[in-house]
């Protein structure tokens, strides 16, 4: 299989220790080697950040069999080592985005990708302010990710201060981009302009609609010249869009298809707009989120719009007749599925937990964590195509994950032996998945898999009427 080739490939002690040396990690042969760091960051990281120097040492004389004192270990969490790891981490990353690719999308139909981009966060001690600037507090620490729903690849995953605004990253988001892809855009990256870049690439998007964005509707005007000659011009009138909110009753929906946003109509990119009023219950339901968004210092100004909470608004350049105005909402709602990543993130890889250690330990430590993360999220997305196309069965992501951390200590064991081994482990591991990681499907609650279907049987429906 692929994936054993690749991950054979990566954990190769001859190339692990090419990069140790060209990071200036390795620079003469010691207690230490490139491996048995790479291990403890890594298998045995879990406690990396919490755990005491001299708890680390015994555990690296427990399971690599090295003596060395905590002042020597602590000399070896610098800049040369976070480096090496980084190196790591982006080669991982690259595997994972070789094997993911070359399984055949879950449910294609519309969209080449369907990506969705977010941020997770947390606190630092105070003294790493000058690295990691934090917002609202003084030192934190951000990672944004951005992967496609519909293989689990990762496509960019980046490490940052807190204090740095999710747009500012919106210029690197931009270069990932591909014809065909569909994102589905929180308003921590809303830019016009990136609207109609997206657009410009032959790409899709669905975004919620910042308040007080600038609206303007395309008419037709006639005007009579010399001897009464007419002539039809377009005429760009603004939309004053609560005028057009106040009238709707709750669960009531309206569309426009003509509709430009930007603050001038030059910079301005062509979209439909869905306007909905919301019920009771959804309207608590975005208080409760908005006001845990307000604290997180991700939006802003509402106090002055209290009526726009009454309201979903969703503008996208999908047509109408690829997505039905009923299923952008339903579509959309696909975001949250990033939430359950970082939950897996947080809950089960406890990347948050980096209590009060050095700056390069912690460095080391993210990295570490995310490499793990990459080794088995290739894992169970991996047995996730194959669970679907054999029995039709969804996978849950936070089981499913949790079993493969199950088998970190094999892993750690034989992930630097023979390909075949590794395949027999992988096959151990996907039999596990497949028995006891399948999501509980709750009643009434639509799955990512089933809006998908949705979405294809839809593409379906089309296909025939046009027939």
């Amino acid at each position: 299989m692929r994936i054993i080739h690749n991950l054979g490939e990566l954990y190769n002690l001859s190339k692990i220790e090419k990069m140790a040396k060209k990071n200036l990690f390795i620079r003469r042969k010691g207690k230490v080697s490139a491996r048995s760091f790479l291990n403890l960051c890594t298998f045995l990281g879990e406690d990396l950040c919490s755990s005491s120097l001299s708890d680390l040492c015994a555990k690296l004389e427990a399971n690599e069999k090295i003596s060395i004192s905590p002042q020597a270990l602590s000399k070896r969490f610098n800049g040369e080592a976070v480096n090496f790891l980084k190196k790591v981490f982006h080669d991982m990353l690259n595997i994972q985005n070789e094997v993911l690719r070359s399984n055949e999308p879950l449910l294609k139909s519309h969209f080449n990708r369907i990506t969705i981009v977010d941020s997770t966060g947390f606190k630092l001690d105070d003294k790493h302010a000058a690295k990691y600037k934090g917002c609202g507090i003084k030192s934190s620490v951000k990672i944004q990710l951005q992967y496609d729903l519909l293989t689990g690849e990762f496509i960019h995953c980046e490490l940052g201060a807190g204090s740095v605004s999710d747009a500012t990253y919106l210029p690197t988001l931009q270069d990932t981009i591909e014809k065909g892809d569909l994102s589905l855009k929180d308003l921590g990256y809303f830019k016009t302009a990136d609207l109609k870049l997206i657009e410009e690439k032959e790409a899709f998007y669905i975004s919620r609609l910042k308040v007080n964005t600038n609206l303007y509707k395309e008419e037709e005007i006639i005007e009579y010249g010399f001897k009464g000659k007419a002539t039809i011009r377009k005429r760009y009138t603004y939309v004053d869009l609560k005028s057009l909110a106040e009238p709707l009753s709750e669960g009531e929906t309206l569309e426009f298809n003509n509709i430009y946003i930007g603050n001038t109509f030059k910079n301005s990119t062509k979209c439909r707009l869905i306007l909905t009023k919301l019920t009771e219950e959804c309207k608590r339901k975005k208080e409760i989120n908005n006001k845990k968004m307000k604290d997180r210092g991700k939006i802003k100004g509402l106090e002055q719009n209290k009526w726009w909470l009454d309201f979903n608004c969703y503008i996208t350049n999908v047509t109408c007749e690829m997505i039905a105005m009923e299923e952008v909402h339903l579509l959309y709602t696909l975001r949250w599925q990033v939430e359950i990543m970082f939950k897996v993130w947080k809950s089960l890889f406890k990347i948050h937990e980096v209590k009060k250690a050095g700056l390069e330990r912690i460095q080391c430590f993210i990295y570490g964590r995310l490499i793990m993360l990459l080794l088995t999220s290739t894992i169970v997305f991996t047995v996730r195509k194959i669970t679907y196309s054999a029995t039709g069965k969804e996978l849950s992501d936070l089981k499913s994950f949790g079993i493969v951390r199950q088998y970190f200590n094999e892993l750690y064991r034989n992930i630097f032996r023979s390909k075949v081994i590794l395949f027999e482990l992988f096959r151990r591991i996907s039999t596990s998945i497949q028995r006891y990681g399948i999501k509980s499907i709750k009643k009434g609650k639509k799955t990512a898999f089933r809006i998908l279907q949705t979405m294809k049987m839809t593409e379906r429906v089309l296909l025939k009427m046009a027939v």
